[in-house]
């Protein structure tokens, strides 16, 4: 469940960052001021963001009324992805275009500059590895090997045991 709740905090910061890079290429061509740029990319898909957002929020709050051992365990659960993704929800809009206007810096015809030197590094890492297919399939067998000799060590009990400090009666009879 965490590790959807990162991929949502993620999904309204791509969408502005996405909305930023594509306005900031046309306001090359159109030269209207940066500042102007931004605040209608965010504009433009603020209200996309927040209903998204708040759809998924909605789907965990039924998560608050649980009680007992359920409650216990995903109450914070549940608590922690809504602060989250609200937080996130205030920081897409307004703090994230800013940023994604100081990392793309000037857009040319290629793209951003740090997008292209991102692309330039990877084909460098993919071009390494395919001149060394053998050693990079003998260190993935490696690794598929190390984490087998690893996996039986690893907890396999879904919940632990819970000390509280409290006390619990209970009566045994013989059988």
């Amino acid at each position: 469940m965490l590790v959807f709740a990162a991929g949502w905090l993620g999904d309204s910061a791509v969408v502005v960052f996405e909305s930023t890079w594509s306005h900031l290429g046309a306001a090359v061509v159109n030269r209207l001021p940066r500042l102007h740029v931004l605040y209608r990319s965010a504009r433009e898909v603020a209200l996309p963001v927040v209903v998204g957002t708040t759809i998924i929020v909605l789907v965990f709050l039924p998560l608050l009324t649980l009680e007992g051992p359920e409650g216990k365990l995903f109450i914070p659960v549940a608590l922690t992805i809504v602060f989250a993704l609200v937080s996130s929800l205030a920081i897409a809009p307004t703090v994230l275009p800013v940023v994604a206007s100081i990392l793309v810096g000037s857009v040319t015809r290629g793209g951003p500059r740090f997008m292209l030197w991102l692309e330039f590094r990877y084909r460098r890492s993919l071009e390494w590895a395919f001149a060394r297919e053998r050693w990079v399939f003998a260190g993935a067998a490696a690794l598929l090997v190390l984490a087998m000799l690893i996996y039986p060590r690893i907890g396999r009990i879904f919940l632990p045991t819970m000390d509280e400090g409290t006390l619990i009666v209970q009566l045994e009879k013989l059988p």
